[in-house]
């Protein structure tokens, strides 16, 4: 899960550590998370959404002292996906966190959801296409489609991640590639 804040670097407490006191000194049971957004890895996504959501008093005006600054100085982000591989969270743990944000009390009001776009496959019948993978390649092909917003499809979590597929349209755009002249 994504979530942008209206505020630059915000910061929201998830999880308090729990710690025991032994005979041999402070044992740690579970460590604190602390959600600390990024001010510096928002994408065009993140800045609709937070022009959608939030209501930004007092935005500076460039120098023609009418036209409004865009808030994105003002944006930070915080993604559950980065930060679990960053961590080395498990799934349980990334549920905990992703749970702690929807029902913080400042969700909705200091940051927001950022909602995933699903991706279209590239025609309507790709997915139950009925040739093998090296005709559905050529069929990219002939039909003019963007190999890479195939690519991205397929692999995406909306695509069948077909290995199969891949590596013939990797093959369909290397032998195409063969047969044109390239002047630099």
């Amino acid at each position: 899960m994504r979530f942008v804040s209206q505020y630059t670097n915000y910061i929201i407490n998830i999880r308090n550590p729990v710690r025991r006191v032994t005979d041999f000194g402070v044992e740690q049971i579970r460590d604190e998370i602390i959600a600390e957004f990024d001010a510096n890895s928002w994408n065009q996504r993140d800045m609709e959404v937070a022009i959608a959501s939030f209501k930004f008093h007092g935005i500076f005006q460039f120098e023609d002292e009418a036209t409004p600054v865009p808030p994105a100085y003002r944006l930070s982000v915080y993604d559950t996906d980065e930060k679990a591989a960053e961590f080395g969270w498990d799934d349980e743990t990334k549920a905990e966190v992703e749970q702690r944000m929807i029902t913080a009390k400042s969700f909705g009001r200091d940051f927001v959801l950022v909602q995933e776009l699903a991706l279209a496959p590239p025609w309507p019948a790709y997915d139950t296409f009925p040739g093998t993978a090296e005709e559905l390649a050529q069929q990219v092909l002939d039909l003019g489609y963007s190999v890479d917003d195939v690519v991205a499809y397929e692999t995406s979590k909306w695509g069948q991640q077909r290995e199969d597929v891949l590596d013939a349209l990797a093959t369909a755009v290397a032998v195409a590639d063969e047969g044109q002249i390239i002047v630099t």
